[in-house]
């Protein structure tokens, strides 16, 4: 089972709640959250300019498992991709795996 992460996005802006401990070798699910929970449209988690992981927004959430990444450090990042209704939203890439 893949080990929990949880970051919320807003609707111009998103942002990464601090994580936990990973184990190498071991999946990493992020939860990502998208305030209003109306918003629609795909989430992509980010390694600098590389997307390491997707999701579909339904009820304003969805969760990507991350895997395959080598040992070391990994700075992790969001990008709400937008809908017909809102707009995009970057975070930094301020949660490290």
């Amino acid at each position: 089972m893949p080990i929990g992460r949880s970051l919320s996005l807003a609707r111009s802006l998103a942002s990464i709640a601090s994580p936990t401990s990973t184990t190498y070798g071991q999946a990493v699910a992020i939860t990502a959250t998208v305030s209003p929970s109306g918003a629609t449209g795909t989430v992509e988690l980010r390694e600098g300019g590389t997307v390491v992981g997707t999701c579909i927004l339904s009820a304003g959430a969805c969760t990507a498992t991350i895997d395959g990444l080598a040992a070391g450090v990994h700075a992790i990042g969001a990008a709400y991709l937008a809908d017909g209704t809102y707009r995009a939203g970057v975070t930094p890439s301020d949660a490290v795996i």
